[in-house]
């Protein structure tokens, strides 16, 4: 029959696809390996940037956004009523 498919080539079709899904799997990990590497040394190196005045910012903001949320949560409260 003319144009029919062995098995030998649905095998070696089903193999060679293996292979690549092997290949991709590994790749995709070894990238997100090297990528979290990296992120975890950016942050490393974002902390020891970090003078006490930024510190001292950060915990000011943080602290504003806390009363802020407070007070917004008292005007509904307010409002409510």
């Amino acid at each position: 029959m003319a144009g029919a498919i062995d098995d030998n080539t649905v095998l070696a079709a089903g193999i060679t696809l293996l292979a690549v899904g092997i290949v991709c799997g590994i790749s995709a990990c070894f990238f997100d390996c090297i990528t979290k590497s990296k992120e975890e040394q950016f942050r490393k190196n974002v902390k020891k940037e970090l003078t006490p005045e930024l510190l001292k910012i950060e915990k000011q903001t943080a602290e504003a956004r806390i009363r802020a949320a407070r007070e917004a949560r008292t005007i509904h409260y307010v409002a409510q009523e």
